[in-house]
């Protein structure tokens, strides 16, 4: 959700895998009142190196969610729950085939 006061960009670009491109949607927005800039993350997408073909669309991200980089064995991505410390996180896009 962009929220008043903000706009929709691109927030962070990672390899994973040695294979998928992870492009991390986000809003940055100007906090009133004090000037700071906020850049949030809201969701990822997944594309195929080198052929760039899309293969998973708009994974929602839990609020408070910042993507940080990307491994061989996945995205790494930290969250802030109040009043629980930082949790490091690693994302792995599943593959399920059709049955």
């Amino acid at each position: 959700m962009i929220l008043p006061n903000s706009f929709s960009v691109i927030t962070n670009l990672a390899v994973t895998e040695d294979s998928l491109l992870a492009v991390t949607h986000g809003s940055i927005r100007v906090v009133s009142g004090t000037g700071r800039v906020v850049k949030e993350h809201h969701s990822v997408d997944f594309y195929q190196l080198p052929s760039g073909v899309k293969i998973a669309e708009d994974i929602r991200l839990p609020r408070g969610t910042r993507v940080m980089m990307g491994r061989r064995d996945g995205l790494y991505a930290v969250s802030d729950t109040p009043p629980d410390p930082w949790t490091i996180s690693v994302m792995q896009l599943v593959r399920v085939s059709p049955q």
